[in-house]
């Protein structure tokens, strides 16, 4: 599966989406706690890592890594 997390429209953003190639369908998932944008992001089974970004309003955290379940 894949997954959209976070962004910015004209705020940054906490949603999660979640793509299924086999239904061809998204399903938002639980938000994130905090807002992120500019990230570097993957997944690995269930869970989803988060590199750098920028985090709340235009807050840069460089170096930071997260994960979400």
């Amino acid at each position: 599966n894949g997954y959209i997390v976070g962004g910015y429209t004209t705020a940054p953003q906490k949603e999660v989406f979640e793509y299924d190639p086999i239904a061809n369908t998204w399903a938002q998932k639980a938000p994130l706690s905090d807002v992120i944008y500019d990230g570097a992001m993957t997944n690995v089974g269930c869970n989803i890592y988060v590199a750098t970004g920028a985090y709340g309003v235009a807050e840069a955290r460089s170096g930071t890594f997260s994960q979400y379940s």
